[in-house]
Order: structure tokens, then sequence, then C-alpha cells
């Protein structure tokens, strides 16, 4: 009798350890950066679009010129747990951006040649720079969800999931399916 509840026990633990796959979904995913996108002067849209492999920042604003843009991203490594919530993308593609009136697109003309091609700067690190919790180093750009304009919704929620889950338990990965993130869950 206590070795068949051993082994039940032993086989609860082993599911509980397993690693799991927990989705977000696209949706779920642009919600939160609209509200992201509300604490940043500059824009009055972020959103993304997730492919097999990878995914595409874009964004609408207005910074001198009115402007969109789309950035080509892959994830190359995260460290999320209870203590440390960190993502590091690298981008894939060069920044897209457009303008929609003709001043716009002519002001968009100066800065993309004069700025960007003469001093060979990336548009997205200039989009990115600066902005809190973001560390941009040529095409790679490590994301601290901690210190992020998300903080208090995302790492609260991620901490009381991981909490829930066991302290042993950590985000192990991040996997990107179209209109869909995967996250790799295990111990």
């Amino acid at each position: 009798m206590f070795s068949r509840l051993s082994e039940m026990f032993n086989k609860v633990v082993d599911v509980l350890l397993a690693d799991h796959v927990i989705p977000i979904s696209q949706s779920t995913i642009n919600t939160a950066l609209s509200v992201m996108a509300t604490t940043i002067p500059e824009l009055t849209l972020l959103s993304m679009e997730i492919h097999d492999g990878s995914f595409d920042l874009l964004a609408e604003g207005k910074k001198v010129i009115a402007f969109k843009t789309r950035i080509s991203f892959e994830v190359t490594s995260c460290e999320i747990s209870a203590e440390k919530q960190v993502i590091v993308f690298r981008r894939i593609s060069p920044t897209e951006i457009i303008a929609d009136r003709l001043i716009d697109k002519i002001l968009l003309l100066i800065f993309e040649s004069i700025v960007c091609r003469a001093f060979n700067i990336e548009p997205a690190n200039l989009i990115l720079e600066g902005q809190t919790g973001v560390t941009v180093q040529a095409e790679n750009y490590t994301v601290d969800l901690s210190q992020t304009n998300l903080s208090g919704q995302v790492t609260t929620q991620l901490k009381a999931a991981l909490d829930a889950i066991g302290s042993l338990m950590r985000v192990k990965n991040i996997r990107c399916v179209p209109e869909t993130i995967e996250l790799l869950i295990g111990n």
C-alpha cells in the first residue's frame, strides 16, 4: 500500500515538474502594448504581429514628423523567474519607416539620408534607446520587464503565476508561432 501511494505521489510530482507550454495570444500582447503606448508621449500606437520564429513590432507616432514603423525581431534568450524578467531580442531586418504627408516624407528622407546613412545609425536604435528598461547594443535589445512601463502590470502577474506553480519553475524559453507567443515553463 505504501509503495503504491509513493508511486502515485511520484507521478503527481513528475507531472507538476514537467515542462508546460503557456500560449499568449497576439491580441493579449497587443492589449498590454496599447497600455504601454499611452505612457510614451511620442507614440499613438504600439502593437505586434507574431510570425513563425519572429515578430514585427509596429509603432505609430509623432516625433518631429508623423511616422509609422515596422521592426522585425527574433527572441535570442530569456530569463524569466519570480526574481528576474529579462528578454533579449535581435533585430533581423532593417527598420521600415514611412510617412503619409508630403512634408513628413521630405523630412523622413532628410532624416534617413543625413542621420541614418551618413552616421550609420539604425532608426530602431534611436526609437528604443532611452526607453526605460531597454538596453540597445547594435542589433540586440535587452528588455528588463521589471523596469519597463508595463512593470506594474506584467511583472506582478508573472510573479504571481510563477509563485503559483512553484519556486522551482521559470520560463525556460519563448517561442514565436503564428499569432501566439509560447512560454515554455519548467524547472
